[in-house]
């Protein structure tokens, strides 16, 4: 958790199509093949809402401050996440299971105008792109992504991960990349638990903490989690 003048990095990291196929070619995915739990499988659901971000923030994100951050308590932000969601094309849902048990999801969402000027600034040591910026419109985001700290150190993640890159690519032949950003305050090791399957980190910034107090949470918002709760 983030105190309150502490700053953090945000990490930026991308996957194009082509580099995935060479995973899977190099067999990068032992897990699709073997299976961590052969009882471990993704579901795809309806398009979330705002609700369902809050949902998963709790369920996944609550130990690194997820639910804080000021993007997700202010109006303006609000409706502009929620139009995010239900554009067009919508945002997708994905839920994480194991047996009859959801441990963790996804939220895919198109991405904003704002990612060509990241991938621009994506340079490698021959000064070129490591993603041509022309893919950011063919670029989709994992918006949120993880599993209940109930159910984490079991290599789950190195399962769901690949699975939902392959569903993702191969939903729509027009997917060209597959965008994501983090923070150095998630967990430890998440850039290199993604940089084992060769997504690069296209960019990688310091910013200003961003969190609230929990007294600061409405109780009518969805991320309330006080004891006057209200239960939908």
């Amino acid at each position: 958790m983030l105190d309150s003048d502490q700053r953090f990095i945000r990490y930026d990291l991308a996957i194009t199509r082509d580099i995935h196929a060479s995973n899977l070619v190099k067999m990068l995915y032992p897990s699709l093949d073997l299976g961590v739990d052969p009882n471990l499988h993704i579901k795809e659901e309806d398009t979330p809402d705002f609700s369902d971000l809050a949902k998963l923030l709790l369920k996944v994100g609550k130990p690194y401050g997820w639910h804080l951050r000021k993007e997700y308590h202010t109006d303006d932000s609000v409706a502009r996440i929620t139009e995010r969601l239900q554009s067009v094309p919508p945002a997708s849902r994905y839920s994480f299971w194991c047996n009859q048990r959801e441990v963790g999801g996804a939220i895919i969402a198109n991405v904003e105008s704002s990612l060509s000027s990241i991938f621009e600034r994506s340079l490698d040591e021959n000064n070129t792109p490591y993603i041509d910026p022309i893919l950011a419109p063919k670029t989709v985001e994992i918006y949120k992504i993880g599993i209940s700290p109930d159910y984490t150190r079991r290599g789950w993640g190195k399962f769901f991960l690949p699975q939902l890159l392959t569903h993702l690519f191969d939903k729509s032949a027009s997917t060209e990349a597959v965008y994501l950003n983090t923070r150095d305050t998630n967990h430890n090791g998440v850039i290199k638990f993604y940089r084992g399957f060769n997504m690069n980190v296209i960019n990688a910034s310091e910013r200003q903490n961003d969190l609230i107090n929990e007294s600061e949470i409405s109780p009518s918002s969805p991320l309330y989690t006080g004891p006057l709760r209200q239960i939908a």
